[in-house]
């Protein structure tokens, strides 16, 4: 990384490096340029990019065609794009404006008796009880990996512009160079 200047960390490393790394142990060929809008469709506030359905159908094949294997796989690789980046993204603002974040995942959603029902994560970052993220440990050491290549970097702009979300905090796009 002795080459970076002025990254977009959110774009270019704290999105694509944890799914691809997500991917290689799955078995999976780097996916992560159709995980990233895969991921933004899956969001109930986000309009879906003219690129997510033809992303999910060449994830659909990378996967191994439409079975419930491919489904579990590409859940798995979704539900980790924007929430690992969170934490990398909030952690790395924190770190480099010295200003506390908080927890990217703010809630989730759950069905119960045919209603949508939104469920406060505050201060349970993975969730917790029998509905706990189970991929927890795998998050934290992704983004611990990332956070440690991203050591010496210093941010390029004053103010970060967070992604308007009712269940998501973390910066949308957060500029960095080596400092």
């Amino acid at each position: 990384m002795d080459s970076l200047e002025d990254v977009d960390v959110m774009a270019e490393i704290a999105r694509p490096v944890p799914v691809g790394v997500l991917a290689e142990a799955l078995g999976l060929p780097d996916v992560s340029a159709d995980v990233v809008p895969v991921a933004a469709a899956y969001h109930p506030h986000v309009t879906p990019s003219p690129d997510a359905e033809a992303a999910l159908g060449r994830l659909i094949a990378a996967c191994g065609g439409p079975t419930e294997f491919t489904a579990a796989r590409i859940g798995l690789l979704v539900q980790a794009c924007d929430a690992t980046a969170g934490l990398i993204g909030n952690e790395l603002s924190a770190w480099l404006s010295g200003k506390p974040v908080g927890q990217p995942v703010l809630c989730t959603r759950r069905r119960v008796d045919g209603s949508d029902v939104t469920v406060s994560l505050a201060g349970t970052p993975f969730g917790a009880g029998p509905r706990e993220c189970p991929g927890s440990s795998h998050a934290t050491a992704l983004a611990a990996g990332v956070l440690q290549a991203l050591r010496g970097f210093r941010l390029t702009e004053t103010e970060t512009a967070w992604v308007s979300s009712p269940n998501l905090r973390m910066p949308a796009v957060l500029r960095v160079t080596r400092g």
